[in-house]
């Protein structure tokens, strides 16, 4: 649970912690309150019960000692003794009393009182019954006849000291009041008794009896009241005030009750009752060697059940008779007892309800004091977590944590926007890169398979233009280059078909022409070397007049700099000639108007208002003076400026001049390489001429050599057609691939007819071929071997 606490949301969780911290609060108050107020509560029930218990108690004997008292006095009036006298006299007449006493079974017949003094006698004692409330007044005579019953029940005319009544408590009082001196009385407890002898229903009766002694002081019987069973119950009740669940009630040693409870399904007298804590506190009291107990102390039972059941507080206390051991308990219902706190304790309740309502509003607007800002601060960075960098963080301006942490946001916002923004050029230069890469790959493969056409036209982004542009530059030499040496290879083979049809034409005619053939086969190899690097050499001059032209062109633009500049200087100059033209006006003013005034003041003498007028012109013309002046200065500063450039500009024009000048004195060396070869190439035909004029002195030698000149010539065409068919893999105009070139026909002793493309096996060539073709790379110039520049890029 408290994990799940503190993995809710602030918005629920803070008013739920204030709510908790509140309840917590609250709850341990109120259950310290309510504790207390209970501990007090019961403490006023315990004085309240025990104060009642006690006060019951002292009411109780109080009543027992005035009833005493009260059987005493009328024990002692003349009234009992009186109608004891007559009623034994009556009960004399045996001729009235036997039949009687025969007739209902009885040992003896109770005489009635019938004649007017005894009918007085009876008025007066129901009279006295009323008065005290007695259930019924009893009169024996010396021998324990029962000679006299108010209510007449079965024990009238009964010998109480022999039969079935000698062993009940009206028995015990008699003996001991008959033997007793005067002024005394004898109490019994409570116990059942039967109205007639064998009869089944007992009801409970307790008497006082005490001894009645006639004026003579002679002993003539004892009277006996028996006290009211109800009396003592309604004498509790009507003084209890322990409410609706309050009992009161008194308990005999032996745990049966002596009154009736005061609820109408309550127990009854001389009933047993439940052997509850305080009943066995009761019943197990030590007591002394008459069976009274000594103990005078009230006792206080609390949280214990009751005789309804329900949990109880109980106080017991003593009553001090003479005559029984009995106990005062009030009881009431704890819950009853606690009314009044439990009311308070739903007021509180309802109370802390309410300020529980009450705090959980304010920790909810609190709360929202504090959850809104939160979300507003969690709304700003999930759409900075989503991209979105130019939202606000409302909570930046706060001057709390919150707003601390939305500024640190905003930080951290234009951190990550600069880190987007960054990983977006990177991307961008990825995606040229991956551009340049495609395109680049693209023209390697088109170059890998020969395809000399394909040039980059798609322009580069601008850190990759100047790659572009040396590929296609590159491929523009490579181009040329092939096509050179596509040229070349055709010049030999044509060549070499006239060298071929010479030879077999020297052959047909003479053999004595071979030797010479043979040589001018040898001379021409060489001027076909000499011829092949002169043509490279003269690609490398056209280069550098390229170079040179646009380095010239450039010189041209610095030139017309140059000019723009100089007009500048001009027209700064002739603004110069303008200022100091007016300059020179208002100095020519400044003068007449001083003259002027001179005139004017030696005129006007002391008035001189003239001449202040002429001496304020005077100060205007010479402020235009000084503002002519600074603008002469400016101009001035301008043109020198301007004259800087111009400096600047020559030098540069200077030193283009200096490259041109560099560039014709390598297009010169150049020249002077191409002079060289043409001069080896004229040796060469001086050397075929000689052979030539020699011919007819070597006629003989020529025959043998005719032979080795047409093999020469022959695998001079293998060669040639080798050259093509390497040639022919590269495509250098916008046209579609070539087939796979045929194989060069194979030298044999015989003579085909030339076939440039003609399917014929390669065959090895002859010594004289091999020394012919290194001339030419090894005349090649170094500047156009691009393989090697190209394989390291």
């Amino acid at each position: 649970m408290f994990k799940s606490l503190t993995q809710m949301p602030i918005s629920r969780r803070l008013p739920l912690t204030i709510a908790l911290i509140m309840v917590t609060f609250a709850a341990a108050m109120g259950a310290a309150l309510y504790v207390q107020a209970e501990r007090m509560q019961v403490q006023s029930a315990r004085i309240t019960l025990a104060g009642l218990a006690k006060d019951q108690a002292a009411a109780v004997n109080s009543w027992f000692t005035a009833t005493q008292r009260n059987v005493i006095a009328q024990a002692n009036t003349p009234l009992p003794a009186r109608a004891i006298t007559q009623l034994v006299q009556a009960e004399n007449d045996t001729t009235t009393a036997a039949p009687l006493a025969s007739a209902a079974g009885l040992p003896f017949a109770a005489p009635d009182m019938q004649n007017a003094d005894q009918e007085a006698v009876k008025t007066q004692l129901r009279r006295l019954a009323t008065a005290f409330n007695y259930s019924d007044i009893l009169l024996f005579d010396t021998k324990g006849r029962l000679l006299y019953s108010l209510v007449k029940n079965g024990v009238l005319g009964q010998d109480i000291l022999q039969g079935p009544f000698a062993t009940t408590a009206l028995a015990q009082a008699y003996r001991a009041a008959s033997t007793a001196p005067k002024g005394t009385v004898i109490t019994t407890d409570f116990e059942a008794f039967p109205l007639n002898a064998g009869a089944s229903a007992a009801p409970p009766a307790a008497f006082m009896a005490s001894p009645v002694f006639d004026t003579a002081g002679k002993p003539v019987g004892a009277m006996a009241v028996q006290l009211p069973a109800d009396e003592l119950s309604g004498l509790l009740t009507r003084s209890s005030t322990l409410g609706e669940h309050g009992d009161i009630y008194i308990v005999a040693s032996d745990g049966t009750a002596r009154t009736a409870s005061r609820f109408d399904d309550g127990f009854s007298i001389l009933d047993p009752l439940a052997r509850v804590p305080f009943i066995a506190a009761i019943t197990d009291r030590p007591r002394g060697a008459g069976g009274q107990s000594g103990d005078r102390v009230v006792r206080f039972f609390e949280n214990v059940p009751g005789l309804s059941g329900q949990q109880s507080l109980a106080a017991t206390h003593p009553i001090p008779l003479d005559f029984a051991d009995w106990t005062l308990v009030t009881e009431l219902d704890k819950a009853a007892a606690l009314t009044g706190l439990v009311a308070m304790r739903n007021n509180a309740l309802l109370i802390a309800l309410s300020g529980l309502l009450s705090a959980l509003g304010l920790a909810y607007l609190t709360s929202r004091a504090i959850t809104r800002p939160a979300h507003s601060f969690m709304a700003s960075m999930g759409k900075i977590a989503s991209g979105d960098f130019s939202t606000k963080v409302a909570v930046a301006s706060r001057r709390d944590e919150i707003g601390t942490m939305g500024r640190n946001l905003l930080a951290f916002r234009d951190k990550l926007a600069e880190a987007e923004h960054l990983n977006a050029m990177r991307a961008a230069s990825a995606k040229d890169q991956g551009h340049v890469v495609a395109e680049l790959g693209a023209a390697l493969r088109a170059l890998s398979q020969g395809d000399l056409t394909r040039t980059i036209e798609i322009e580069f982004p601008t850190d990759y233009e100047s790659l572009r542009h040396d590929y296609n530059a590159t491929i523009l030499s490579l181009k040329e280059l092939m096509i050179s040496v596509a040229d070349n290879a055709g010049e030999i083979l044509a060549r070499a078909d006239e060298l071929s049809a010479a030879s077999d034409d020297l052959a047909r005619r003479t053999e004595a022409q071979s030797a010479t053939l043979e040589e001018t086969a040898t001379a021409l190899e060489t001027l076909s070397a000499s011829v092949s690097s002169a043509a490279q050499k003269t690609a490398e001059v056209d280069q550098r007049v390229q170079v040179t032209r646009a380095d010239a062109e450039t010189s041209g633009e610095i030139v017309e700099q140059a000019v723009i500049a100089m007009s500048a200087i001009k027209a700064s100059s002739d603004a110069i000639t303008q200022i100091i033209a007016v300059i020179d006006d208002i100095a020519f003013q400044t003068n007449l108007l001083a003259l002027n005034a001179g005139v004017e003041a030696a005129r006007a003498g002391e008035s001189g208002q003239g001449f202040a007028v002429v001496a304020s012109e005077v100060r205007a013309l010479a402020q235009r003076s000084a503002g002519a002046a600074s603008e002469i200065k400016t101009f001035i500063s301008e043109s020198t400026t301007q004259v800087e450039s111009g400096v600047l500009l020559v030098n540069r024009t200077g030193a283009a001049l200096a490259e041109i000048v560099a560039r014709i004195g390598q297009i010169s060396n150049l020249i002077s390489d191409i002079a060289h070869s043409a001069q080896d190439q004229s040796i060469g035909l001086g050397e075929i001429s000689m052979g030539m004029s020699e011919l007819d002195k070597v006629g003989q030698q020529n025959a043998v050599m005719v032979e080795e000149g047409t093999a020469a010539s022959t695998t001079l065409k293998h060669e040639a057609h080798t050259l093509q068919a390497h040639v022919g893999r590269f495509r250098i105009q916008h046209t579609p691939h070539p087939a796979k070139p045929a194989a060069p026909p194979s030298p044999q002793g015989s003579r085909p007819i030339p076939d440039i493309y003609g399917a014929m096996r390669p065959a090895k060539p002859t010594a004289l071929a091999l020394k012919a073709l290194p001339a030419v790379n090894a005349s090649a110039p170094r500047d156009l071997d691009a393989s090697a520049e190209w394989s390291d890029f």
